[in-house]
């Protein structure tokens, strides 16, 4: 009993901790959550990465990291839009490899989409795009190799 009230008290605390984070109180991080499920479009992420990148954590960190791994996956043919933003912010652009990278990890897309993402970033990189589409093709391959592996 007395290790259940330990474990109980120190989960608390971690919450605690997460939900008093000065550059993301709670009021912003359910924002963030929020807004970060209604992502249709690089600009939108762009602009939601902007206001709330400092909230980029645990469900909130599931959630961007989907709306990057459905963008990447239906959205293959405005990779020029992300293109243009990630040239112009090369923190935009780690965001978006890092959360590709993820999306297997956390569950949020599946498999079939990263192999989508992968094959695309090979066979249908626009022009102008060869790093970037490299830099997807890594990241995605990581991350189905990761997933494949046992635990």
């Amino acid at each position: 009993m007395r290790v259940l009230v330990v474990f109980l008290t120190s989960v608390s605390l971690c919450s605690i901790g997460y939900a008093q984070r000065k550059d993301c109180p709670t009021s912003k991080a359910e924002q963030a959550e929020t807004q970060a499920g209604l992502v249709r479009s690089w600009g939108a992420l762009y602009s939601w990465y902007k206001e709330y990148r400092a909230c980029d954590d645990g469900v909130i960190a599931e959630t961007s990291s989907a709306a990057v791994g459905n963008l990447l996956a239906a959205h293959w043919n405005d990779l020029p839009a992300l293109g243009r933003l990630a040239r112009t912010d090369t923190t935009f652009r780690q965001f978006v490899i890092k959360h590709l990278g993820w999306t297997i990890e956390m569950q949020d897309i599946e498999a079939k989409d990263v192999e989508s993402i992968k094959r695309n970033a090979r066979t249908q990189c626009p022009a102008g795009l060869r790093g970037l589409c490299d830099d997807l093709w890594n990241s995605a391959d990581t991350a189905l190799k990761q997933s494949s592996s046992p635990q």
